[in-house]
């Protein structure tokens, strides 16, 4: 049985990372639009560090694999899935510059319309 200390331990590190998840990961909405793209292990390994907000260690306990399997895919997933945003962002971007890049066009699609 776990002392109150280590609960509170493992409760605190749970948090930390977490919060750090929310900061380094993208958003769920790009979660979820690029998860389906990947085999079962993966999804299983992103869904549980991303959105559960589980250690790398104990998502690896969990499906029975090592911790350098999950920083593998998680790191595979996570280079595609930036990638996505990347694409995502420029597309965007693209689409509110009417017609196209310039110079003044690139620097209008980053920053918001002037009040007039």
């Amino acid at each position: 049985m776990r002392s109150p200390h280590d609960v509170a331990s493992l409760d605190l590190r749970r948090a930390r990372h977490a919060a750090a998840a929310r900061d380094a990961y993208p958003d769920r909405a790009l979660l979820e639009t690029v998860l389906p793209r990947f085999d079962a292990a993966t999804q299983a390994i992103a869904g549980g560090v991303i959105v559960e907000g589980k250690a790398q260690d104990e998502v690896a306990a969990d499906l029975g694999v090592t911790r350098r399997t999950v920083q593998s895919k998680l790191g595979q997933f996570l280079a595609i899935a930036r990638w996505h945003l990347a694409v995502a962002t420029a597309a965007a971007a693209l689409a509110g510059c009417a017609g196209g890049p310039s110079a003044t066009g690139t620097a209008a699609a980053a920053s918001p319309p002037a009040a007039s």
